[in-house]
């Protein structure tokens, strides 16, 4: 309740009235409105069109680097909970290297 009434005589003592302080809320509606949510409409329209032409081309899939056994990476010091204890809980075996190689590989 205090800080309320702290709030109000400190926009009074600034010559702030309820009036004032409402331009400034319409006008950040009025940015956000008609300024945002048409440039994330374009952008998420570009998005996709941009999308389609790889697809179509063929990019839209790449190629998985090749495995390289370093010591570093990989490291399975305690076993996962789930499945075989190897494999992370979102694991695709066409991405996501085991310890030993890509699966399709070994």
């Amino acid at each position: 309740m205090e800080r309320d009434h702290f709030r109000s005589e400190e926009k009074n003592r600034r010559g702030i009235t309820q009036e004032s302080d409402m331009g400034g809320m319409k006008f950040w509606r009025s940015v956000s409105l008609y300024g945002v949510l048409p440039v994330i409409t374009l952008m998420s329209v570009n998005l996709a069109l941009h999308m389609q032409e790889q697809h179509k081309c063929g990019h839209a899939r790449k190629t998985r680097p090749e495995f390289v056994p370093y010591e570093y990476l990989r490291i399975r010091n305690k076993r996962f909970p789930f499945g075989d204890g190897t494999r992370t809980l979102f694991h695709n075996p066409e991405i996501n290297a085991l310890p030993g190689g890509y699966e399709d590989e070994m």
